[in-house]
């Protein structure tokens, strides 16, 4: 019983520790900010702003699906924003209000 208790506990983290970082129990799991995004509005007579993630979220956690999550976030907190880009590790996304 308690080999298996030992597998299940080498075995469990070795998995995630393969996958891409971070990964939820994975020891990479806190390994840092890999996937955190950088924010451009745009307002409606062009201006391109830059925004601080930490206005939107005390923590920011990388395994977050930001670009799911933040840009309706983003267009009530701002009013005046038409649109923008979040600049994630893999990919540029653009969003509209």
């Amino acid at each position: 019983m308690l080999a298996l208790v030992v597998a299940v506990q080498v075995a469990v983290p070795l998995v995630a520790a393969l996958q891409p970082p971070p990964t939820r129990l994975g020891w990479q799991m806190y390994s840092g900010l890999g996937n955190v995004p950088n924010i451009a509005m745009e307002t409606a007579d062009g201006t391109i702003e830059s925004l601080d993630i930490r206005e939107f979220a005390a923590r920011p956690r990388p395994e977050i699906d930001w670009a799911r999550y933040l840009p309706p976030v983003i267009c009530d907190a701002h009013p005046e924003a038409v649109g923008g880009t979040l600049y994630l590790a893999s990919e540029k996304v653009a969003f509209e209000c």
